[in-house]
């Protein structure tokens, strides 16, 4: 009866390790083709109320997510970024070696971009691969729908990771 246990928890690992896996590669390979990302998964929001149901503790020095918080935001670009600053980097490192995913996810986010909603700001890391698009079908002022993903929080402020977008012109 030990060996079945045994056997039910090496099972039970392996799944949980397949779906995470599949989960990651689902979220962090916009590469393979726009076609393929699952807009589906995530749900209209605004980034505001994301920000509110996500509230960050100072009793903590970093809350990870293990949910998953998938939301479509439509912000204004800014067309502002900048390196990811240290506490942000460091809550996305501990939040990659927490869930136990690929180290290398790291180097996907060194920067992050300021977006605006109803007047308000926000910086959000972005994956490396869709800055140049960013660059070249977002203009200053436009609005954007961001998909965006909850990793956590630091003492401050809760974090989320722009896994795609699509551009929306403003019309005049």
């Amino acid at each position: 009866m030990h060996e079945d246990t045994v056997g039910i928890k090496q099972r039970t690992r392996w799944t949980h390790t397949f779906c995470v896996a599949v989960m990651v590669a689902g979220c962090f390979m916009p590469g393979i083709a726009r076609a393929e990302f699952n807009f589906n998964r995530y749900r209209p929001y605004s980034l505001a109320q994301a920000v509110a149901d996500h509230s960050h503790g100072e009793e903590a020095d970093w809350v990870i997510a293990a949910g998953s918080f998938k939301y479509r935001v439509r912000v204004t670009h800014t067309g502002q970024q900048r390196d990811i600053k240290g506490s942000v980097r460091q809550l996305i490192a501990n939040w990659v070696k927490s869930l136990d995913l690929n180290p290398k996810l790291l180097d996907l986010f060194k920067q992050e971009i300021l977006v605006r909603e109803d007047g308000r700001q926000y910086w959000l890391p972005i994956q490396e691969q869709l800055l140049q698009h960013v660059a070249r079908e977002v203009r200053t002022g436009d609005l954007v729908d961001l998909y965006i993903m909850r990793v956590g929080s630091t003492k401050t402020e809760s974090v989320f990771i722009i896994n795609e977008f699509q551009a929306r012109r403003v019309t005049k």
